[in-house]
């Protein structure tokens, strides 16, 4: 694991984020053992691939035929078009024109599946920078995802779990850090080491 260290107004924000980090080659396969999700509705990831980075979000881990979405970033090289897919390779269900990757840097991005409602966004704040969505009318769960690369291109990945981080706040009886999106959840573990 890799120590992530942010600095946000003064406060010093720490965890154990990244969970996972992956290379994948240029060959149109997985590659590794899928991740598994069955607890969550959606993942932070961070990916550096020049175009065509591929997520598939799993109801059965390893499964690729059937009740899976595929989700696309940067495809079709040369024609810069991200994707949302029901199953693989099937009809696209939603489409962004436009690169979003980079062959020399890590971008970041958020994907959820809440009750089949499926949405890509940039950054690590699930709802924020939103770019593609669609809602599947005959849901399934998303218990595993796996990732892949090809058509030119090789991958690196990193998976972040941004629900364990650790909070300093300054004696200022003031909110000075970024709220935490809990709109997925129903309930909250925390723990707290404060004089009074």
């Amino acid at each position: 694991m890799i120590n992530i260290w942010l600095v946000l107004l003064g406060l010093t924000v720490t965890g154990q984020a990244v969970v996972e980090a992956l290379r994948t080659p240029d060959d149109e396969g997985f590659r590794h053992v899928p991740l598994t999700v069955s607890d969550r509705t959606f993942l932070a990831f961070s990916v550096k691939a020049c175009h065509d980075a591929i997520l598939d979000l799993q109801l059965t881990p390893g499964s690729t035929v059937d009740d899976s979405y595929e989700v696309v970033l940067d495809g079709f090289h040369p024609g810069h078009k991200s994707v949302i897919r029901d199953d693989e390779r099937t009809n696209q269900m939603a489409h962004k024109d436009g690169a979003i990757l980079s062959c020399n840097e890590f971008n970041d991005f958020w994907v959820s599946w809440a009750n089949g409602n499926i949405e890509v966004g940039t950054g690590k704040v699930k709802g924020s920078g939103r770019f593609m969505s669609w809602t599947d009318t005959t849901p399934h769960a998303v218990n595993a995802i796996n990732v892949y690369t090809g058509w030119g291109a090789t991958g690196e990945w990193k998976f972040y779990d941004l629900t364990r981080m650790n909070i300093q706040t300054p004696n200022d009886e003031s909110y000075r850090h970024q709220a935490l999106d809990v709109s997925d959840q129903t309930f909250l573990a925390f723990s707290v080491k404060a004089c009074h």
